[in-house]
């Protein structure tokens, strides 16, 4: 779930309450991360909630590093970051700093796959030769010498945002927090969808497709207990072009522990749909 604050927690040059609608600094909470992450645009909140829902993600982490380009050195925490800086400044040298948005931990084929990543707004994404893009290549290098992979992530943030997609995904993220609370407690739809699931797979199997409705009805549910389909990849639906409701038609994908390792998820799909694969090509 995501908060809108007038707080700064890191210090007035963020500027809070000053960025805009789409450039609004949120709180964040993922599952696939422990802290209460502080995040500065409306994309990086929807890809922090499309990988918080992706079943291919194992841990999510928001601006997870600092690299000094000029000098080639990676800084892990705030406090090297701090130590670099002073050292920066009494030999009377400069730094080249860069820090990237997100830094997340895929399941692979063969253990797991590190990915740093950069999310931009379409109309910022840099050309291949501006000094931001410069950043971006040497990020890339450095990250490539230890094994981790860089992504460039663009999407129109305000077609995106006025389109249904982000709001399915901000309602399927709000249902997936809300499964247990702090005190242990879970939700009667999730009860509901953990007692009717072999069945609902069993229909969709079958029948190829459904609505949400007609899921609910057929044991006496709620809509919202059908949405866990969705949110564990077990189904699939159309989730840009309307809001969901009880006609939304799903389609089964696999049962759990039973996918093609060769399937693309639908979350992943949608990640891997915002991919700049011109920069990649271009950088390769």
């Amino acid at each position: 779930m995501a908060y809108r604050t007038r707080i700064n927690p890191l210090g007035a040059p963020r500027q809070v309450g000053r960025r805009g609608a789409l450039r609004q600094t949120t709180f964040v909470r993922l599952e696939k991360s422990d802290a209460l992450l502080t995040v500065e645009s409306a994309l990086e909140v929807l890809l922090a909630k499309l990988l918080d829902l992706s079943n291919d993600v194992i841990e999510i982490q928001y601006q997870p590093f600092t690299i000094d380009i000029a000098h080639e050195r990676l800084l892990l925490t705030h406090e090297a970051l701090q130590e670099h800086r002073t050292e920066l400044k009494r030999a009377g040298l400069k730094g080249l700093f860069y820090t990237p948005d997100l830094r997340v931990i895929w399941k692979a084929a063969a253990g797991t796959a590190i990915e740093v990543i950069e999310a931009k707004d379409s109309q910022w994404v840099p050309n291949h030769r501006d000094e931001y893009a410069h950043k971006q290549r040497c990020t890339q290098q450095l990250l490539e010498s230890v094994g981790a992979r860089f992504g460039l992530y663009e999407a129109n943030v305000r077609n995106l945002y006025r389109s249904a997609f982000a709001s399915n995904i901000y309602k399927l993220h709000a249902t997936k927090l809300r499964r247990q609370d702090a005190m242990g407690t879970v939700s009667p739809d999730f009860l509901a969808y953990l007692h009717h699931r072999e069945h609902w797979i069993s229909h969709l199997l079958n029948q190829g497709e459904s609505t949400i409705l007609q899921l609910a009805e057929s044991v006496g549910t709620t809509a919202w207990a059908v949405w866990h389909l969705l949110i564990d990849e077990i189904a699939s639906c159309d989730l840009t072009t309307a809001a969901l409701n009880p006609s939304t038609i799903i389609q089964a994908i696999s049962p759990p522990g039973r996918s093609n390792a060769a399937t693309v998820t639908p979350f992943r799909a949608a990640l891997l749909g915002m991919r700049n694969r011109t920069w990649e090509q271009a950088h390769a």
